[in-house]
């Protein structure tokens, strides 16, 4: 139901307030463009965590990078989801869609777009991901 507050100068979080991990999130979005891991590795996550840190001292003995962190971790599990009841309060929101559903309209979407893209005639400026722009240079009268 709308409440009295005015939407005027407020932020919202549109949101169909599905919980999900990022991973479940991630992988969802991968399967919508035909990307399938060759194989996962299921591990407990204090036991993940643990090689997290491990990796993290390693990194820092050997001054190089890791791919896996404590904190990556725990992103990977941790449940996300923004809550929608603002809007739902002040704008009277109801979501429409299902998570599954707007993740495959928000891919094809995407993919809509990167088709357009790579079908748009390519000039040198274009291919460099610079903008075309012409210089004109101004010539000091001669004395």
């Amino acid at each position: 139901m709308l409440s009295s507050k005015t939407a005027a100068g407020e932020a919202f979080f549109i949101s169909n307030e599905s919980p999900i991990t990022f991973r479940d999130f991630c992988l969802a979005v991968w399967r919508e463009f035909g990307h399938y891991p060759p194989f996962e590795v299921q591990l407990p996550e204090a036991l993940a965590a643990s090689v997290g840190y491990v990796a993290e001292w390693i990194t820092w003995l050997t001054g190089t990078q890791t791919t896996i962190s404590s904190a990556s971790v725990k992103d990977a599990c941790s449940v996300r989801y923004c809550t929608g009841q603002k809007a739902r309060k002040i704008l009277g929101y109801k979501p429409r869609v299902g998570l599954e559903e707007g993740i495959r309209m928000s891919c094809a979407e995407y993919a809509e777009r990167l088709k357009a893209r790579a079908e748009e005639p390519k000039s040198s400026s274009a291919r460099f991901g610079a903008l075309p722009i012409q210089i004109n240079t101004l010539k000091a009268p001669r004395a």
